[in-house]
């Protein structure tokens, strides 16, 4: 009688034990695009041990403060994207614009920086410019490509209508845009991501080939985090998150990052 007393009583302690953990117990687990977001998230000096950014920043910041263990990893965009959606290894994304589709599989925070996006085309085809800037106009009068995985329908492009077969970095799309003239005029690209490439010791703006102009017609697009609904503190995250965004604008800290990585212009 007695061994089955201590038996239950340690079936009921560690029962109230694994119940008692909280999401400061746990490492989140924080995936992004392998192919770097600079000046958002970005290997400093190059060195794949050491991740640093606009973002990386922000989010050390909220969970430092908390008391929660994290780590980052990045890996192609489609696998974080799957990985986090199942919440298997990874619980949250970074750098992600808002469609309302996502909000079925994820936990979406405030918005905590916006992109200018631009077209941009080849000066060796287009020596005058393009005629049309428009949106509409340049859906309807040339070729358009990008980075296959990537979604640009948050700027109001389907993937109907964006080349991007085999295009997996941003060299070889910049190559297919200046020398295949049957397949691409132009791309869409955040502008602040272009520019931020020079910290990574690719400038592409050197080339005076590759020429550029922000979509007259699309606003500011906004970007989030995004946490896994599978997770078991993804709710419980996500608030901790934007309670943490919503102090660092009150306290101007995100004004202060944004004048550090050059974002402010």
């Amino acid at each position: 009688m007695k061994f089955i007393r201590i038996a239950l009583f340690i079936i009921f302690y560690f029962a109230n034990t694994l119940n008692a953990q909280n999401i400061q117990d746990i490492t989140i687990n924080i995936a992004d695009d392998d192919a770097q977001w600079p000046p958002y998230t970005y290997y400093h000096n190059n060195n794949p041990d050491k991740l640093t950014g606009f973002a990386i920043d922000v989010i050390h910041l909220i969970l430092d403060k908390n008391n929660i263990n994290f780590k980052i990893e990045l890996l192609p965009w489609q696998s974080a994207l799957l990985s986090v959606k199942e919440a298997n290894p990874f619980h949250m994304l970074l750098n992600v614009p808002y469609y309302k589709e996502r909000e079925k599989d994820y936990f979406i925070t405030q918005e905590f920086y916006s992109m200018n996006y631009a077209f941009f085309y080849s000066k060796t085809k287009f020596p005058n410019g393009l005629k049309h800037q428009s949106l509409l106009k340049i859906k309807e009068t040339y070729k358009i490509c990008g980075l296959m995985g990537y979604s640009y329908e948050d700027i109001g492009l389907t993937p109907e209508e964006i080349d991007s077969d085999s295009i997996h970095s941003y060299d070889k799309l910049i190559k297919i845009l200046h020398h295949d003239n049957k397949r691409c005029d132009v791309f869409a690209e955040g502008y602040e991501i272009f520019a931020g490439f020079k910290v990574v010791g690719e400038d592409y703006f050197e080339n005076e080939n590759l020429k550029y102009f922000i979509i007259p017609d699309i606003p500011k697009q906004p970007f989030h985090m995004m946490i896994s609904k599978n997770f078991k503190y993804g709710k419980e995250l996500q608030k901790l998150i934007n309670e943490g965004l919503t102090q660092l604008k009150i306290s101007g800290k995100i004004n202060e990052l944004m004048e550090k990585y050059n974002l402010v212009y």
